[in-house]
């Protein structure tokens, strides 16, 4: 999920080129190769479906992970389904606010 974010190029006898053209683009592309984790019961199948509408608006892939090691995609709602919520699972985003804004479908 992560991998396509800090892609780089070399050419023959240049410096690696991370595509940042500036020092803010620097502390961007640092940032962003960290991975936002939170774990929370989900305890029906409307919070389920919160989820799966909140990571649809979302630009960045969220990742569900149940304690039994599936993973699915939080934008596929069949995905979702075959995760075990009988205890709390993990989501898993590149973005902090991305990761929010699903973790508060939870909450509502």
């Amino acid at each position: 999920m992560v991998a396509h974010l800090l892609t780089a190029s070399r050419a023959p006898g240049s410096t690696l080129d991370t595509g940042a053209e500036d020092a803010a683009d620097c502390v961007r592309l640092f940032w962003r190769s960290f991975i936002m984790v939170k774990q929370v019961k989900v305890s029906n199948f409307t919070e389920v479906k919160g989820i799966v509408s909140a990571a649809a608006k979302c630009y960045n892939d969220v990742g569900v992970h149940d304690m039994k090691g599936s993973i699915a995609d939080a934008k596929s709602i069949l995905g979702m389904m075959s995760l075990d919520y009988s205890h709390p699972v993990k989501i898993v985003c590149e973005d902090e606010r991305d990761l929010n804004s699903v973790v508060n479908a939870i909450k509502q």
